[in-house]
């Protein structure tokens, strides 16, 4: 009785640009483990993609392209995380002690004060709800969907991604 080898069906390219000259050795070790994992256990059908296809050009700034997309879609996607309908359900009294800001700290970023309930809620949440590599990719995701910035990055990265999709 043979047994079945579940990616039988499964044809995946591997483009010849991702054995890139600055990969180092451990990464194409086990880049190459993989691909004989794929083949030899899984049985799936792998296709050498060549360069005029997917140039390394387009594999290096694939990085770049993901980055920036996947830190526009963190900033777009949890911004509706603000306690209310989505997120945690704080008690800010019992949950949370609201920082308290001396008057330097006041006078340097006004808005701090002047915050109503609702702004204190959405803060609170995201305060404790998001760690700080998920605040890090809103921050920088918020910056790429700025106005002057969205058509230089955003629009920028999504075309790499077309053109590799």
């Amino acid at each position: 009785e043979s047994r079945s080898k579940p990616l039988e069906s499964i044809r995946i390219g591997i483009p010849s640009a991702f054995s890139l000259e600055e990969c180092p050795p451990f990464i194409s070790r086990m880049w190459s483990i993989g691909a004989h994992h794929l083949r030899n256990v899984g049985g799936a059908t792998l296709v050498s993609i060549p360069d005029s296809k997917v140039s390394s050009e387009w594999v290096k700034l694939s990085c770049a392209a993901y980055y920036v997309l996947a830190c526009a879609e963190a900033s777009s996607n949890l911004s509706r995380y603000d306690g209310v309908r989505y997120g945690l359900d704080l008690d800010l009294d019992a949950d949370m002690n609201i920082p308290t800001f001396d008057e330097n700290e006041t006078n340097k970023f006004p808005e701090l004060s002047e915050m109503n309930a609702l702004e204190e809620r959405i803060s609170a949440t995201r305060i404790l709800g998001f760690g700080d590599e998920v605040q890090r990719r809103v921050l920088a995701g918020t910056s790429v969907l700025s106005s002057d910035r969205f058509h230089s990055h955003y629009e920028a990265a999504a075309m790499v991604r077309a053109r590799l999709s």
